[in-house]
């Protein structure tokens, strides 16, 4: 229906890992495709298990990259609690993966899931195939004080994480407020409540309110804010209207960076500069049209010396090479 009639033009599918059942996933993706003809409609996944297996052009056309987020993260903000701990180590050297191949995770163990392999090998696909993010609905929403980067990280790195979201190859997803750089907080809540308990609402509300207690007890530690963050609950009328408003005077994402297509785009070669702890990294990726788009990021402390370009870059914020600096160039 949502597909033919009201010619939406695609569907994104919530954390298919939990499903744990692939023949129906390819059933599905294959029956939407014989009954859309005439139009390619866009089938995108979230998937915990980076199964590069389902990311084929008869099945599911990209996947949520949720590696390309989470070693951002450390790298603008420094966290390495919870699932961040798997991209503590290294973070320069594992974005320069997440650049150059897709995913992080191709098979390797994990250690938030207790040493266990996660992903497997994505280099063979299109970076098209991935959907790049900063942060989205559940990174903020499940954060105990609700959160934006532009209150986590220095202002610099974040319009140098934006401008690399915007003008790298993966497909971009901005979370609603990004645009404008908002400052507003994007809570948990619903609106379970006691008038419509004979639904069972009042038995959900309070379940929803131990589960989030436990989240707000792990992320909470150590927190400058905790105590307002145990105040916070999800189902009080109180904890929606504070994350209405989305606007911010300052607008802390790239200004007007430039961007096009990128037809038939491959992978060229992507690597860490720098010292193992740093945050610097050189990307290369090859056009449909032989054009070489080249991506010199440094989020770390330090300056760093990257190849020499001759061309003008196409888009720089601050001096290539030195801290929390982005510069882009597209040449043949």
């Amino acid at each position: 229906m949502w597909l033919n009639d009201y010619k939406f033009d695609g569907l994104r599918f919530d954390a298919v890992h939990a499903i744990e059942n692939d023949d129906f996933l390819d059933a599905m993706a294959a029956e939407l495709r014989e009954k859309t003809t005439g139009r390619h409609v866009h089938l995108v996944l979230e998937n915990e298990g980076n199964d590069a297996d389902r990311l084929h052009p008869a099945a599911f056309d990209a996947q949520w990259n949720d590696d390309f987020h989470n070693v951002l993260h450390v790298l603008l903000t420094g966290e390495t609690s919870a699932y961040y701990s798997d991209f503590a180590d290294r973070p320069a050297e594992r974005l320069a993966r997440c650049l150059g191949e897709g995913f992080i995770y191709q098979g390797e163990g994990s250690p938030n899931h207790d040493g266990k392999p996660r992903g497997k090998p994505s280099a063979h696909l299109s970076p098209t195939a991935f959907v790049a993010f900063l942060q989205n609905r559940d990174q903020i929403g499940n954060r105990a004080m609700g959160e934006r980067l532009t209150l986590l990280t220095d202002r610099q790195k974040l319009r140098a994480a934006t401008a690399l979201l915007l003008l790298g190859p993966q497909i971009p997803l901005l979370f609603m407020g990004d645009e404008q750089g908002s400052e507003s907080p994007f809570l948990f809540f619903t609106d379970f409540h006691d008038e419509s308990r004979r639904c069972g609402a009042r038995r959900a509300a309070q379940g929803i309110r131990q589960v989030r207690r436990v989240r707000r007890s792990r992320s909470a530690q150590g927190h400058p804010r905790s105590q307002r963050a145990r105040d916070v609950r999800p189902v009080a009328r109180a904890s929606r209207p504070g994350c209405c408003d989305v606007a911010s005077a300052v607008r802390h994402a790239a200004q007007d960076p430039p961007r096009g297509d990128h037809p038939s785009v491959t992978w060229h070669d992507c690597n860490r500069c720098g010292s193992d702890r740093g945050g610097a990294v050189v990307a290369r990726w090859r056009m449909g049209d032989d054009a070489v788009l080249t991506i010199a990021l440094n989020l770390g402390d330090e300056a760093v010396a990257f190849p020499v370009i001759e061309a003008a870059p196409i888009f720089a914020d601050g001096d290539p090479g030195q801290p929390d600096s982005i510069a882009v160039w597209l040449a043949r």
